[in-house]
């Protein structure tokens, strides 16, 4: 986990996430957001393209 951000709307946690492929990020999935007794849902969305990224 490289960002975590507090926000409004259906969602209270907005998390940026960094795996080296998609069966490390179902391990962080299931092993770390999926143990937390405090986690009631998990929303996954991936990112396609950045056409503009200032942090790079």
């Amino acid at each position: 986990m490289v960002e975590c951000h507090n926000i409004t709307g259906m969602n209270e946690y907005l998390l940026r996430v960094e795996t080296k492929d998609l069966v490390a990020y179902k391990r962080f999935h299931a092993d770390v957001l999926g143990e937390c007794a405090v986690v009631k849902s998990i929303t996954t969305m991936v990112v396609m393209d950045s056409p503009k990224d200032e942090r790079q």
